[in-house]
């Protein structure tokens, strides 16, 4: 607007952009994780997948019974949180077939293993669970590149457990990945630092109400003084 309509008052309709703002500090305020639920991993072998991931997790294998799926989800949830308390810690889950009983997986993050995802990444970053499993597991280990991270044909978010462990027995997808919530803490040292977010790593709750809200932008229109 400003190329096309050259100098103009800095009150122009077009020089305002609408904002929703919460606390950080409120007590309400919640975030939410994103499990990543994805349709397929071309070649994809278990066996195979577990050893290049052990290079730089600790993995450690529970069962999972769909007999009690309700208390099965919370003792996952709880385990997922309270490796999360001490490290990085991301919960795998695949279709492995239609019967009751299942396994999944806690991957514990390394020492020094953050140091390793690349140096073109600020400090405060490298400390995010989602930035560990999309350049670790979803690029090194399954081999998908950035361009692919971003398909919904290929990857879908989930916020419940036992929705996104449901997807997987379905069989219409092949593999999912839990997250534990991303700390407020992280989110302001990132702002702090004047970084972007990555995609789909934080889901805030409550939502403002549904609905449509349309900014008029008139480049003759100017906002009033108050």
């Amino acid at each position: 607007m400003r190329a096309r309509y050259g100098e103009r008052p800095a009150n122009r309709s077009y020089e305002y952009v609408m904002m929703y703002l919460c606390n950080m500090n409120d007590e309400g305020l919640t975030i939410l994780p994103s499990h990543r639920v994805i349709k397929s991993a071309p070649g994809f072998r278990v066996e195979r997948f577990l050893e290049k991931a052990g290079t730089w997790f600790d993995i450690t294998k529970f069962p999972f019974s769909n007999k009690n799926r309700s208390t099965e989800c919370n003792i996952l949830k709880k385990r997922l949180e309270e490796y999360g308390r001490i490290n990085t810690t991301i919960a795998f889950y695949q279709n492995e077939s239609k019967s009751e009983s299942g396994r999944y997986y806690l991957f514990s993050l390394k020492p020094h293993a953050r140091e390793e995802i690349g140096n073109d990444l600020h400090p405060a970053l490298k400390k995010l669970d989602v930035i560990i499993l999309s350049r670790l597991i979803l690029q090194r280990c399954l081999g998908f590149s950035k361009d692919d991270l971003d398909k919904d044909e290929i990857f879908h978010y989930q916020t419940d457990i036992d929705a996104t462990l449901s997807q997987v027995n379905t069989g219409n997808y092949q593999m999912a990945f839990l997250l534990n919530p991303t700390k407020i803490e992280h989110v302001r040292e990132i702002a702090s630092n004047y970084l972007v977010m990555p995609r789909k790593s934080t889901y805030f709750y409550p939502k403002i109400l549904t609905g449509l809200v349309f900014n008029k932008i008139d480049p003759h229109e100017i906002i009033p003084t108050l």
